[in-house]
Parts: C-alpha cells; structure tokens; sequence
C-alpha cells in the first residue's frame, strides 16, 4: 500500500488519526469532531490495532514512514488523507 497507511479506516477513524500525528490531545480532537475524549481513545485503540502498532509513537512512525518515500524523498499521501496546514 503507497501513501498513508489506512488499512480499512473510516473517515472517522482518519480524522483521529490526523489529530494524533499532529500531536493534539484527545480533548482536542474530541472538541473538534464533537465527541468525548474517551471516544476519540477508542478510535486510537482500533487504529493501532488496524495498523498492528503498540504505541503511539509507533503510530506516528508508521504514518511518517509511509508519508515520506524512504528511498525517493518523495511526498506521497494516500487518496482522501488531508493533513492540516501548519500553523
């Protein structure tokens, strides 16, 4: 698979994902989607397993990995994968 590992995720499950590697909290991203923080922590739980990671740094890592072409250097984002402009 090139680009963002999705592995099967929902919008929903993207948009966490999204938040997660641009290091926002579970608060956060819950205030942004409008649902509670423990709810967003759930979405992160089937993530990692979707993507057979242990920690979040995995997480991150895996999604870096697969966003930047190792050999190449090349940018390469899964179709639908957005990530926020930095501030």
């Amino acid at each position: 698979m090139r680009g963002v590992p999705d592995a099967g995720l929902s919008e929903r499950e993207q948009s966490v994902l999204i938040g997660v590697v641009v290091g926002k909290t579970s608060t956060q991203i819950g205030n942004e989607l409008l649902i509670a923080s423990k709810t967003v922590d759930t979405y992160r739980s089937r993530i990692m397993a979707k993507l057979a990671v242990t920690t979040r740094a995995d997480l991150i890592h895996k999604v870096l990995d697969r966003l930047v072409c190792g050999h190449c250097g090349r940018t390469q984002i899964g179709a639908g994968f957005k990530l926020p402009p930095l501030p």
